[in-house]
């Protein structure tokens, strides 16, 4: 199978705001009012935050140079508020070479485990530290961006750099499968923010010739997410649960006509990652967010942390 491992690599990143590529700061402005798809979104992930213990399964596609893959993993979430306990893996065969995220966040540190092709990657963050350094802080940037900052890793991280990286659509009431029943979700279609793009551009290894640049848009190569899909439950047990979170990109096809060849463009599913078999976990063991690096080298990330909230002499 011939298949890049960069871009693939890049396109776990993505999903897991494990390389940051969507880790910008807050491109909306402060007094902005959230429009009725944004809103919806800040809700969902205030009801993320908020949600008692649970755990589920998840499943992982990605479809990509003519070939679908499939990954499978597991996530449990326990803790109040915005200190979290976080234990998110996902893990996929490409070509018979491995790879695999893991997310742990124990309130005290929050760990990021990576194995790309036979090599792997440990990253920590202090978040006692960060937390110390918003509390000693003069001034802050916005408070929903200085929260959102403390929590990392796992599904509300990426629901929160997705709200403050994309301008979300009116939501449209549909339903969804699910088992042998339907369910009745939301569905919302996000376009990325012009800072957005242009951090997609610098992360993904698209040169200068592969952007178009207007006044008010910057197009992105079609190997690139061009929007985000979010499909939120609308039942009341688990209300506004994001039960799928979906990278849609660019497909051109050429279609032959009398006189020219002309290309119509379409969006497909790039990569979609699914959460099913939810279930209430109010027995969760709290050793499962622990993690001991043992012999393993360590990058310690918490300065880059500080730097983008402006908590270092350097700023952002």
């Amino acid at each position: 199978m011939n298949v890049k491992l960069p871009t693939f690599a890049f396109i776990l990143c993505v999903l897991l705001m494990a390389a940051g590529v969507l880790a910008q700061v807050d491109s909306r402005q402060s007094d902005a009012p959230l429009k009725e798809g944004d809103q919806l979104v800040e809700k969902a992930l205030q009801n993320l935050l908020n949600l008692s213990p649970f755990r589920a399964k998840l499943t992982q596609r990605v479809d990509l140079f003519g070939q679908e893959l499939v990954g499978a993993g597991s996530y449990l979430q326990a803790g109040q508020g915005i200190e979290k306990l976080i234990r998110m893996e996902l893990k996929m065969n490409v070509g018979g070479q491995l790879l695999s995220v893991q997310q742990i966040s124990n309130q005290r540190f929050f760990w990021i485990r990576r194995e790309l092709a036979g090599e792997s990657t440990l990253a920590r963050v202090d978040l006692q530290r960060i937390r110390d350094a918003v509390a000693a802080a003069d001034s802050l940037p916005r408070q929903g961006l200085v929260d959102n900052w403390v929590v990392l890793g796992g599904i509300p991280r990426l629901l929160s750099a997705l709200l403050h990286n994309c301008n979300f659509k009116r939501p449209l009431e549909q339903e969804m499968k699910a088992g042998d029943a339907l369910m009745k979700v939301w569905v919302v279609e996000g376009e990325w923010s012009r800072a957005a793009r242009q951090g997609f551009v610098a992360r993904g290894g698209a040169t200068s010739a592969e952007v178009a640049v207007e006044e008010n848009q910057l197009e992105l190569p079609e190997y690139l997410p061009q929007r985000v899909r979010l499909v939120l439950g609308r039942d009341e047990r688990l209300p506004l649960f994001p039960y799928r979170i979906e990278f849609l990109a660019a497909k051109s096809d050429r279609l032959q006509g009398n006189t020219a060849t002309a290309v119509q463009a379409r969006l497909q599913s790039m990569v979609t990652l699914e959460m099913f078999n939810v279930t209430r976990a109010d027995d969760i063991d709290r050793a499962a967010f622990e993690y001991q690096p043992g012999d393993q080298v360590v990058d310690h990330q918490t300065e880059f942390y500080l730097k983008r909230l402006g908590l270092t002499e350097d700023g952002f």
